[in-house]
């Protein structure tokens, strides 16, 4: 999958917070989220969804961070 210059900063800033031993989970649920972008299916809801899920597996202290950026790459993905 090819991604974006916004896309592949948010992957890797996630991947950068994640719990170690959680990676291969980190990298299938931004795979997931990356695909249902691409297809158009990032809505608010979604959006919602899967960021609950990425909470699961990046660090505590990180989660802050992950929310506010989050909420500044969803402005731009969103439907």
């Amino acid at each position: 999958m090819e991604l974006n210059e916004m896309q592949k900063e948010f992957y890797e800033f996630v991947l950068a917070r994640v719990v170690e031993g959680k990676e291969d989970e980190a990298k299938a649920l931004m795979q997931e989220a990356l695909q249902t972008q691409q297809a158009g299916g990032f809505t608010k809801e979604y959006m919602t969804e899967i960021g609950m899920k990425v909470m699961s597996v990046i660090r505590f202290e990180c989660i802050a961070e992950f929310l506010q950026y989050a909420q500044k790459m969803g402005e731009h993905f969103v439907q």
